[in-house]
């Protein structure tokens, strides 16, 4: 009897120190700003690996590693201007993509972008588009040329590249400079210790078609102010309604070329709904020092089962950030 007014005793207190500690930590802790110093130059190591599960049961795999080096130009009244240089890109493994990714990635190498980040460090704008669209074209035919024999390979290729650089504004700077874009959201995010922020995004559908939400939570999971270390957390999942919808318009799909339009009963999609089923469960983990993200630990585990079928995919990413020799 005595044990159990002890435990809920116990356990209010140990509640009521929790959040004394939480109030003196979020009073204590303050954001320090993204602000690199002018003229700095940063070496950033990615390294991205896939392992893909076929519908089969098969395994693929597939590694991307680049090495890049990012120079803080100038300080903008707003931001900063950059210059990003691509040192080395290299592709391995036996998923079927690599074939053309290998050629396609390794027409970046050696490319340097002009660009320009907001206060947060996130990419806004690529200077002198058009001089870096002509020379990412140039490579891509020089690149072709060595393909002759396989015309089709060529080909691909160039339509990969293509749809690459055709693009403009904030979209042409997030893609061409993607590693900055990646590690800006754990900068200056505007948070204290136990709160959190959620954003939507637009997701590609694993079983095709329009694209699916997916919420991502940013939280401030573990300040240090002795160190001046910060980690900071980012939770990703798609959206349940947006699964649902995305379930419902393939059974509807399904049944249509099956049997016509005209003759699909509800029961009959809620029947093909529950075989579909697809689920994200991703994580970033971000070490923050002065500011600026040192590295960036992200995995994704992308899960789908169809008719009895289950594939997916396994994504790690590892992104590390130090001053350049």
């Amino acid at each position: 009897m005595i044990a159990n007014v002890v435990r809920p005793r116990a356990l209010l207190f140990a509640l009521a120190l929790t959040g004394v500690a939480l109030g003196a930590a979020r009073a204590e802790f303050a954001e320090t700003p993204f602000a690199p110093a002018p003229g700095s130059r940063w070496t950033i190591e990615d390294a991205q690996e896939s392992v893909q599960k076929t519908p089969e049961g098969g395994m693929r795999t597939q590694v991307i590693r680049q090495s890049n080096e990012v120079t803080f130009e100038e300080k903008l009244a707003d931001g900063w201007r950059v210059s990003f240089l691509i040192k080395q890109v290299e592709v391995s493994g036996d998923a079927p993509a690599v074939a053309l990714l290998g050629p396609a990635l390794g027409t970046m190498k050696g490319i340097r972008f002009e660009g320009v980040l907001d206060a947060r460090g996130k990419p806004v704008e690529i200077r002198d588009l058009e001089k870096s669209r002509a020379r990412m074209s140039e490579l891509v035919e020089e690149t072709a040329k060595a393909f002759a024999d396989k015309p089709q390979l060529a080909s691909a290729m160039r339509s990969m590249m293509t749809s690459l650089i055709v693009l403009d504004g904030k979209q042409a700077a997030e893609t061409y400079l993607e590693p900055l874009n990646v590690l800006s959201a754990a900068h200056a995010t505007g948070l204290k210790p136990g709160e959190e922020r959620s954003e939507t995004m637009l997701k590609p559908n694993p079983l095709g078609g329009d694209a699916i939400k997916s919420v991502s939570v940013t939280r401030i999971a573990q300040p240090d102010p002795a160190s001046g270390l910060t980690i900071v957390t980012r939770t990703e999942a798609f959206d349940a309604a947006s699964v649902k919808q995305a379930a419902l318009t393939v059974a509807r799909r399904l049944l249509g070329d099956l049997g016509g339009a005209a003759k699909v009963s509800q029961s009959d999609v809620e029947r093909v709904v529950a075989m579909l089923d697809v689920s994200l469960d991703g994580l970033s983990v971000y070490d923050v020092r002065e500011g600026m993200a040192r590295s960036a630990k992200i995995t994704s585990a992308t899960r789908m089962s169809a008719m009895g079928k289950e594939f997916g995919q396994q994504d790690k990413r590892s992104l590390t950030v130090t001053p350049a020799p």
